[in-house]
């Protein structure tokens, strides 16, 4: 139940899991909200940190070729890869793998093992604001957080 100004109301939603062997280095469904206007609320959107959506997942892969054509299956056609980089395009956000050097060179921070996810790369409609929600945190001077200050993964921000 969730609590609406005119009284408590049911989210409902449907999932489905994705095959592990689709999508090596990470747990995936897909979930249709089947009330969108009990979930997807503004006053549950607006954020602080101005943080408006995920605009990537980053991993880290030892083989690149594999990890592509593997979640090709369930993005057909919207993988690519350049030199350390394997994405996978799903058109708002994209998820994306790297080498562990690219991972580094990127993030400055380690992922745990490859083939593993390690980050999350969110938009923010308002950098500053990011900064501001980031040092009230404690972690000034960076648009990254470390693993180490989130939950075991590296954070990132960007615009919008």
């Amino acid at each position: 139940p969730v609590e609406m100004p005119g009284g408590d109301r049911e989210a409902a939603f449907r999932t489905a899991n994705i095959a592990p062997s689709a999508t090596p280095g990470a747990y995936t469904f897909v979930c249709q909200h089947l009330t969108p206007d009990v979930v997807w609320r503004t006053d549950y959107l607006d954020q602080p940190n101005a943080v408006v959506g995920v605009k990537e997942v980053v991993g880290v892969a030892d083989d690149l070729d594999a990890v592509a054509r593997a979640w090709e299956a369930i993005a057909p056609g919207n993988a690519t890869i350049d030199g350390d980089t394997a994405q996978i395009d799903f058109g708002n956000a994209a998820v994306t793998f790297l080498t562990p050097d690219a991972f580094h060179d990127r993030f400055g921070t380690q992922c745990a093992a490859p083939t593993a996810m390690g980050a999350l790369v969110f938009a923010s409609s308002d950098l500053d604001a990011t900064r501001r929600a980031l040092a009230e945190a404690g972690i000034e001077g960076s648009l990254i957080a470390g693993p180490e200050a989130a939950a075991g993964i590296t954070m990132a921000f960007v615009a919008a």
